[in-house]
């Protein structure tokens, strides 16, 4: 995926420095920058939603993650949850990796915020998707499993060879993740 000079525009205003850069097969690219500066609507500008400077390479197919814990409908178990993105994978076997599938005839309430955010990631990771847009997804998450979520997360992103841009203002987690560009 190739970004080349872009950058997010409402109403007349261009948000931010353009930006350029290439997300490879198995690369985390993380964004990062001040509130308000428009990390979330440069997210948007990718998914197609809003207008831009510069160009995207092609039209992407993409699953969102964003910073909240409820993209889980409350009223479906985990394991229906999971498979509304991809019926077809083998859910069993991959919350298994993260230690979760006693979790999966739970409702997410039933699910602490850290389980929750984990099993987001992992129906993004199998949701069938080449690209996964991150909006600031371990917000709502202590350090220390920020930390290992992140640690989980790598190594499915290069194992499925996914191709993922991540918003956070977690140096640390940013670090550890992949290529980090700061807006401006």
């Amino acid at each position: 995926m190739k970004i080349d000079n872009v950058s997010p525009i409402r109403g007349k205003k261009v948000l931010f420095k353009p930006v350029s850069f290439t997300i490879s097969n198995g690369e985390i690219v993380v964004l990062m920058g001040p509130s308000g500066i428009g990390k979330s609507s440069f997210i948007e500008t990718i998914s197609g939603s809003l207008k831009h400077t510069g160009n995207i390479s092609k039209k992407i197919d993409h699953f969102s993650v964003f910073q909240d814990t409820e993209q889980l409908f409350p009223w479906m178990t985990i394991l229906d949850n999971l498979k509304l993105s991809n019926p077809k994978a083998n859910w069993k076997k991959y919350s298994e990796n993260l230690k979760l599938s006693h979790k999966l005839q739970n409702y997410p309430h039933e699910c602490s915020v850290g389980q929750r955010q984990r099993l987001t990631l992992l129906r993004a990771i199998h949701s069938g998707r080449s690209v996964l847009l991150c909006d600031e997804p371990l917000s709502g998450v202590d350090k220390d499993t920020a930390y290992k979520i992140c640690k989980e997360f790598l190594v499915y992103v290069k194992k499925t060879k996914k191709k993922v841009l991540w918003v956070t203002h977690n140096h640390e987690e940013a670090k550890l993740l992949g290529k980090v560009i700061v807006l401006k």
